[in-house]
């Protein structure tokens, strides 16, 4: 079975029209489970050239905010150009704003400047912990050495050896901690 790739797509423009137009084309097309291979030939973009081995999961327009929401499950890497390609077919001025996590194959990738220089930490077993944590998706440097400090029990204060630490603990087996990692859209999937 593969990891599970989430990938959180923002789509921002504030060309009302041509946005409804995208969501009820994505809405239309969001038939067998939201295979991103039908979306594909519903655009009639070729197949070869995306990353197909995902599924639409979530779909929501805020036309007060001017942003679509789109949440696409993906096998072991980020899908994220075809929904881009789609937006940008329908919307040529929009902003595609991305994260994508999978936690198996360390991929914590974003182009989103809310993310960047922060940390994600995936709480999975809260039983290992000897402190409350919880999971973040915007963890500031600083929280993150914090928590660190009082989960290891250490006055270390750098984030790097801190996490090495971490990942040469028991604790590893209910947490990690990972550095969100700026990638173009194209450079991620």
């Amino acid at each position: 079975m593969a990891n599970i790739c989430i990938n959180y797509i923002y789509i921002n423009s504030d060309d009302k029209e041509n946005m409804q137009k995208l969501y009820d084309f994505l809405e239309r097309n969001n038939g067998n489970r939201g295979a991103l291979s039908e979306f594909c030939e519903a655009a009639g973009l070729n197949k070869e050239n995306y990353y197909l081995r995902a599924n639409v999961c979530d779909l929501e327009y805020n036309e007060a905010d001017d942003q679509m929401y789109v949440q696409v499950e993906s096998s072991w890497s980020p899908a994220l150009k075809l929904i881009r390609d789609i937006a940008q077919k329908f919307v040529p001025d929009c902003d595609v704003i991305y994260s994508s996590e999978e936690c198996g194959n360390g991929i914590y990738y974003t182009n989103d400047p809310v993310y960047l220089g922060k940390y994600y930490i995936d709480v999975w077993n809260e039983d290992v912990l000897p402190i409350k944590i919880e999971s973040l998706f915007d963890a500031e440097p600083s929280s993150v050495a914090g928590y660190l400090q009082k989960l290891l029990k250490t006055d270390v204060s750098d984030i790097d050896t801190l996490l090495t630490m971490l990942c040469e603990s028991d604790f590893d087996n209910g947490i990690s901690i990972n550095a969100w990692c700026e990638k173009s859209i194209d450079e991620a999937e």
